[in-house]
């Protein structure tokens, strides 16, 4: 087996990591039974957007699944982190549509308005991987 090949062992071997950005307690425990029960990865659930720039300062999800306002604020920095590493993210928020131009990195994601049936959330995240793993 050629090094590339090895290489490409390991990475399809490797347990995705999935950054949850959520403030809600219960809707967080939700979407990690759902990627558990998905078998997604790991789940990293943070529900402030200090958190998440501190967490991003030495980290780098497969995926992020972020709600546009946190405890603290909206995550407009966090979004743009995610684009510059070219991590996929789906927007889970109530918010139906981008109402500022501050916004409008959150079109750069797939939204999945709150509320939503699990199998849309978890059918955004499979997606997600399976485009990654290729």
């Amino acid at each position: 087996m050629r090094t590339s090949e090895v290489e490409t062992s390991v990475a399809a071997m490797r347990t995705p990591n999935i950054l949850l950005l959520e403030d809600e307690a219960l809707i967080a425990l939700d979407v990690e039974t759902m990627l558990t029960e998905i078998k997604a990865g790991s789940v990293t659930s943070i529900a402030s957007c200090a958190d998440a720039l501190k967490w991003l300062a030495h980290n780098t999800p497969d995926i992020a699944i972020i709600d546009i306002f946190l405890r603290d604020g909206e995550c407009i920095e966090v979004a743009n982190i995610l684009v510059e590493r070219d991590v996929p993210f789906v927007v889970h928020s109530a918010r139906r549509k981008v109402t500022h131009n501050s916004h409008r990195i959150f079109l750069k994601g797939v939204w999945i308005p709150k509320p939503a049936l699990p199998n849309n959330l978890a059918q955004a995240v499979k997606a997600h991987l399976n485009t990654a793993a290729v």
